[in-house]
Parts: structure tokens; sequence; C-alpha cells
């Protein structure tokens, strides 16, 4: 028996069928293989004894680690924009009244993006898979929200990558003067003689229209 294709996703969400669809559509050579998904999203890491430990048995399980765009990554506080990965410091910023601390899910992301960075060999032959609907880089943001999106997250994670998956062409085609990495549109259930066919000239836009960007 032919051992299932081990695919974890670090992100929010929840792992579903159309998610197996997907990954399994990334390559021809996976057509014939199961797929066994898991969203992986770290415990609260103000009561984690061993964060790292706790990614490092998650990532162990995985032939393909799939990052997606929406992370949480830094320890924020919202009342002077203090940033920052160490716990400890964090809580003891919370307690001062007229601070509060946003702790992040997952903060463990971005040592282990500055690992891979200096080491990729870490992941040994996983592979990395940079999934998005959106191009963050492409946008007018206002000062500050590089932080909120964080973007350089982002272009670290596009340099690492083995395969960038997205939804349309025209995404496809941005992202692609973004990394190296080979970049596959997945259409995920949208019919593709509706998708391929475009909008007539002159009729009017439908309220996300996904061929639309």
């Amino acid at each position: 028996m032919t051992e299932p294709l081990r695919v974890l996703v670090i992100g929010p969400g929840s792992a579903s069928a159309s998610d197996a669809i997907r990954f399994v559509s990334m390559a021809p050579a996976l057509d014939a293989l199961s797929v066994e998904l898991r969203i992986w999203t770290p415990a609260d890491p103000a009561g984690e004894p061993d964060p790292f430990g706790a990614i490092e048995a998650a990532i162990g399980w995985c032939h393909v680690l799939v990052l997606r765009r929406q992370y949480r990554t830094w320890h924020a506080c919202p009342a002077c924009g203090l940033r920052t990965l160490d716990t400890a410091e964090a809580a003891a910023h919370g307690t001062d009244p007229e601070h509060s601390m946003v702790m992040a899910p997952y903060f463990a992301v971005r040592p282990l993006i500055a690992l891979l960075e200096s080491e990729r060999r870490a992941l040994g032959d996983r592979a990395i898979v940079y999934d998005t609907d959106d191009d963050i880089a492409a946008a007018d943001l206002p000062a500050g929200a590089e932080d909120v999106l964080e973007r350089d997250l982002v272009q670290k994670i596009l340099g690492l990558a083995d395969l960038v998956t997205t939804t349309t062409p025209v995404l496809a085609e941005r992202l692609s003067r973004r990394t190296t990495a080979p970049v596959r549109v997945i259409r995920n259930a949208l019919d593709p003689a509706w998708y391929d066919a475009g909008r007539p000239d002159g009729a009017a836009v439908a309220p996300g229209d996904p061929r639309v960007v």
C-alpha cells in the first residue's frame, strides 16, 4: 500500500476534502497518492512550555509544508507598537496598565523562516509550498500596514518556496516576478470553462467575481 502524502498547513482554517484535492492537483505525479492533510495551529504561546519543540514535532510528521499569508508572528502592543518574539517580555509588558499585548499564535513561524534562510537543508527533503489568494506586495499600503500584513515575511517565504499556488492567472503572473519557484494556478471549485471564458467587453462586474483582480 502506498504511503499517503502527508501535507501540513500552518495557519488558520480547517482541513477539508477540497483542500486535499487542491494539493493532489499540484503535480500529475501525485494523482495516484492519497493525501493526509492537517491544519496546525500552535497553542497559546503563553501556556506552551516548549513552542519550538511543538512546531518541530508538527513539521517532522509531514512531507509537504504549506505556508499561508495570514500570520500573526509578533507579540504586539497596540498602544505603543512594541513587537517581540520573546513571550516573557511580552507578558511583562502587558502588565503595564497603559499597555496591552496581543499574543501571536504563529510567532514560531518567524524563527522557523530565519532558520530555513540560513540552512534550507534543515527541512530535509520536505517541500515548501506558499499558498495565497492575493499579492500584498502589489498593494499601496498606508504607513504601518507592512507590519500588519508582514510583507517582509511573505517575501522570505517566496524566496524559500519550492512551489507557489494561487487562484488566478493574473495573480500567478504577478507572483512569478517575486519568486524563482514555479507558480501553479489551482482554480479550486470553479468551472474551468467559465473561468477561462473571461468577461465580455462592457459587461458589468459581479461582486466577488474571481476572474476580476
